[in-house]
């Protein structure tokens, strides 16, 4: 079993990664940038998506060694490639798919889940010290745990 362990980073993995950081951010706000200023559509924009996923891997295959170039290369088409993936997922609606944002039914649509009409409900219910409702006109109170 190999042992994990914490150690000094090396003066080159500090620049690769302050490269790396740098790249992506160029490659994001630049491509924020070229999107507001130019006419991009949405299907433009997927197709810059596609180009900068295919450059990546294109970057990766052919260009050889471990230099700053590359790497700066490499992370400039990765922040490309994440603006462009976020707003193509807002363009075909596929962020409001992932909200996750509860809705809060109204009483009478709640109500109107049951076939009888047997719920009740409270009006002017306070919360009350803690994780407990005081329902007025009633003696009891409810534990919300």
């Amino acid at each position: 079993m190999g042992m994990l362990g914490l150690q000094t980073p090396k003066k080159s993995q500090l620049i690769n990664t302050g490269a790396s950081a740098f790249g992506a951010a160029v490659g994001y706000q630049g491509y924020e940038i070229a999107a507001q200023r130019l006419p991009i559509t949405k299907e433009i924009n997927a197709g810059i998506l596609a180009a900068s996923i295919v450059g990546n891997a294109v970057v990766q295959a052919t260009v050889k060694g471990s230099g700053m170039g590359k790497t700066v290369a490499t992370a400039l088409l990765a922040g490309i490639s994440i603006n462009t993936g976020l707003t193509a997922a807002e363009d075909y609606g596929l962020m409001d798919k992932l909200n996750i944002t509860p809705v809060v039914a109204s009483a009478g649509e709640l109500k109107g889940l049951y076939e009888n009409g047997a719920v009740e409900y409270v009006q002017g219910a306070d919360l009350s010290q803690g994780n407990q409702i005081d329902l007025s006109g009633m003696n009891e109170q409810i534990d919300m745990m």
